[in-house]
């Protein structure tokens, strides 16, 4: 079974959900609501107490040999899923949907105390609801929890702000948790996905929650594009896809105004291959270089499963390379979030070696510091392995100090808060192109 239970300080609670107490005081009945995505099942609500302070949500135990959410044209709910996390949220949109969609009059903040509790609910991914925790226990919110039995909680979520703000926390939370189940056909068109991500503007969500929910769930870039007018909304600018896969659209759209078929690209800190492999068919060939002998053994597994020719792997990077001065001439070069993984005077004399190379475009890429309060980062880097991690000032100066004679270019890469951008990329050109 799945209960709800909302209970408020607020003296006209009944007045804020809709719920006239008279109705079922005169019945005797609770209020029912039948679940259309399967008629063999209802939930129930009524009030608790003789205050009417206390409100109860309740979809019981029904017999149904239907599988729940099943991959087709329709979404049934069973036994073993009653409590699902799209349960909860089919139950709070059916029977509080009026003071989720705009607040009440009377549904003012830091006056009252409210609280929302999901007995025996799923909890399917718990980095996400970790995230909730974190990132909303310094907005005002409470979030509490008992594991009951394995990925089964006991949750309770309050505040003092208005009860517009809770609901819509807890239905934000709740659509993290059921569209990570990807048995389940759930809902996932323009429109569903509009009213989901509703959420997380209404209850004024911080940035990383609602990154959280479009480097997932956003998967592709139609579905992103159709999200737009509500990221209108958010003081924020989003870009399509993770950390990584929005610098590379800049990347991409920074190389490719110049990209000739026939030149060559060296990619500095390759990784697994994550640029490399997308920017294979816009060179001759593809120098990836990456000092990591694990790495490197997938990556050559990798090209040949993928019948790559264009390019080779290079596990040997330090500055007596630098030697060779035509290695990298008329090169295009790409260090993209490296740097930060060497001692910064290592990193400083490989920055001063690629100045005295006759490459045609370096492109370096940093992890802007500036931006790590959105990760509640304070003193600590994004990463164990990181070794320093500058600003966007910050790098700029020492850019701008080892490469004097150069035409230089500062971009701002990936998402955008308060003018801060998850990283710094700069394009560093000679004089002369």
């Amino acid at each position: 079974m799945a209960i709800i239970n909302l209970v408020s300080t607020h003296p006209n609670l009944s007045m804020i959900i809709g719920k006239n107490p008279n109705t079922q005081l005169t019945t005797n009945t609770p209020w029912i609501k039948d679940i259309k995505e399967n008629p063999k099942i209802s939930s129930f609500a009524w009030f608790t107490s003789d205050d009417f302070q206390s409100f109860r949500i309740y979809t019981p135990k029904h017999k149904t040999s239907e599988g729940i959410f099943v991959k087709t044209n329709n979404i049934h709910l069973n036994n073993e899923f009653i409590s699902h996390p799209y349960s909860y949220y089919l139950q709070i949109t059916k029977f509080l949907n009026s003071c989720l969609k705009s607040q009440h009059q009377l549904d003012t903040s830091n006056v009252y105390t409210h609280k929302i509790i999901l007995e025996n609910i799923l909890i399917l991914k718990h980095y996400y609801f970790e995230s909730f925790i974190k990132h909303t226990n310094n907005l005002g919110y409470t979030i509490d929890y008992k594991l009951l039995a394995n990925k089964t909680y006991h949750i309770e979520i309050s505040t003092n702000k208005s009860l517009f703000d809770l609901l819509n926390l807890t239905c934000a939370l709740l659509t993290m948790q059921f569209l990570e189940d990807k048995s389940f056909d759930i809902f996932k068109d323009k429109s569903n996905m509009n009213k989901y991500l509703k959420h997380f503007v209404l209850f004024k969500s911080p940035y990383y929650l609602v990154y959280l929910f479009l480097s997932r769930f956003a998967f592709n870039r139609n579905l992103f594009d159709c999200l737009q007018e509500t990221l209108k909304e958010f003081p924020h600018t989003f870009y399509f896809g993770t950390t990584q896969q929005q610098r590379f659209d800049v990347i991409h759209n920074v190389f490719k105004s110049t990209y000739n078929k026939n030149s060559i690209l060296h990619d500095i800190g390759c990784g697994e291959l994550f640029f490399s492999s997308r920017l294979a068919k816009e060179y001759s060939h593809i120098y990836a270089w990456d000092i990591d002998p694990i790495i490197q053994e997938r990556n050559a597994k990798y090209l040949l499963i993928k019948e790559f020719n264009n390019i080779t792997l290079k596990n040997e990077f330090d500055t007596s390379i630098f030697n060779e001065e035509s290695i990298f001439h008329n090169s295009d070069i790409l260090i993209s979030e490296m740097l930060e993984h060497l001692p910064f005077e290592n990193a400083i004399s490989i920055l001063k070696c690629f100045a005295k190379t006759s490459f045609n475009k370096l492109l370096i890429t940093l992890p802007n510091k500036n931006f790590n309060k959105n990760y509640l980062l304070d003193y600590e880097f994004r990463h164990d392995d990181h070794h320093w991690e500058p600003t966007a000032e910050e790098s700029f100066k020492f850019i701008k100090e080892i490469f004097t004679d150069f035409n230089i270019q500062q971009i701002k890469a990936g998402d955008i808060v308060d003018n801060e951008s998850v990283s710094t990329l700069y394009l560093i050109k000679h004089q002369n192109n």
